[in-house]
């Protein structure tokens, strides 16, 4: 009889410490599956980051090239504007040597006609 009670003791302990165990690989299992999920979702997150530096780094090459260009272009505007200055004063020059020149054109006629009525 002691035995027996000694035998069922021993039995429920071992029953009890399965059940602990059993609990606790389901945790374990249940974690694991978490940390698969989150590893999963960092990887995702990895790769979505790369693909958003690929991204950054192409837009920093097109903003380089757009800068470049608006250089060039500023540049051939400076240019131009030297152009239509010296072609401003080109025109201004030669329309003060035109009206100096008509001046004297009249003026040497006023002179042929006052020394033809004189």
């Amino acid at each position: 009889e002691t035995l027996a009670f000694e035998k069922e003791a021993i039995v429920s302990s071992h029953e009890q410490v399965l059940c602990r165990l059993e609990e606790e690989r389901d945790a374990l299992r249940a974690s694991v599956e978490e940390l698969g999920l989150a590893k999963k979702t960092l990887e995702e997150e990895v790769e979505q980051l790369k693909k958003d530096m690929l991204e950054k780094e192409e837009l920093q090459g097109e903003k380089q090239k757009l800068q470049e260009e608006c250089s060039d272009l500023k540049n051939r505007l400076v240019e131009m504007e030297e152009k239509m200055k010296r072609m401003e004063d080109e025109q201004a020059a030669f329309s003060a040597d035109r009206e100096s020149t008509m001046a004297l054109h009249s003026k040497g006629i006023e002179e042929n006609q006052g020394s033809k009525t004189d």
